[in-house]
């Protein structure tokens, strides 16, 4: 399909491995959970084996529901640092870039933390000022899915005051691609997050970069044609 970028009015974003790197976060986290629920932790090899290949479930104990232990991940997350985060290089430049474009910006997490308290950390890493809006996934309901975090994304557009048709969605996760694929958009994945580009594309990514530091060339590229 050929995407005519002049449509287009806004571009969202995804944050965790997107915007920002906050592995050491979801490691410490992980290995947290699984104490909490009698697992045995993992070292951080085995960690990014599993996290980039999206495998992390068999580390999961049997008797534990799989939905109530990434819910009770997702609540326990929001309790480390802010400071074990760090922007991805080139975020701050695209985000600019873009602006430059006239794009509006948006920024979605699939984290369960208030629209305030999410809002705190965008200000602690100087983010906050270069979105138009952003979403939680808590804006949608507390469990775990693709489809809340889909709402999520539906919740932002009407922030932002667009349909999905005008939008462009980047992100490194397949549920992202999915999100942006079921709801209209223009999905754009990003290889920050380790996920392997023919999984992204097998999840609806119409274009695979390397980074966010690649989106804003690519925008510019598809607005020239």
């Amino acid at each position: 399909m050929h995407w005519v970028l002049k449509k287009f009015k806004a571009i969202i974003f995804d944050y965790d491995q997107t915007i920002v790197n906050s592995l050491r976060r979801f490691y410490l986290t992980l290995n947290l959970c699984l104490s909490l629920y009698g697992a045995k932790t993992v070292d951080y090899e085995v960690f990014i084996n599993l996290y980039s290949s999206d495998s992390l479930d068999i580390l999961i104990p049997s008797h534990v529901d799989k939905q109530v232990f990434w819910t009770t991940f997702l609540k326990q997350f929001e309790k480390t640092p802010v400071s074990l985060s760090s922007l991805l290089p080139g975020a701050l430049e695209t985000l600019h870039e873009l602006r430059r474009l006239g794009l509006k910006i948006g920024l979605v997490t699939g984290r369960l933390t208030s629209q305030e308290e999410f809002g705190k950390e965008l200000k602690a890493l100087g983010l906050y000022e270069l979105f138009d809006a952003f979403a939680t996934r808590l804006l949608a309901g507390e469990a775990f899915t693709p489809k809340t975090k889909m709402e999520a994304i539906r919740k932002l557009m009407m922030l932002l005051n667009v349909n999905p048709s005008q939008c462009v969605i980047v992100g490194d996760y397949h549920e992202d691609m999915i999100a942006a694929k079921e709801l209209g958009s223009l999905p754009i994945g990003v290889l920050s997050g380790l996920m392997s580009p023919e999984l992204l594309e097998k999840s609806g990514a119409k274009f695979v970069v390397g980074s966010i530091a690649d989106v804003a060339p690519l925008i510019r590229k598809l607005i020239e044609e």
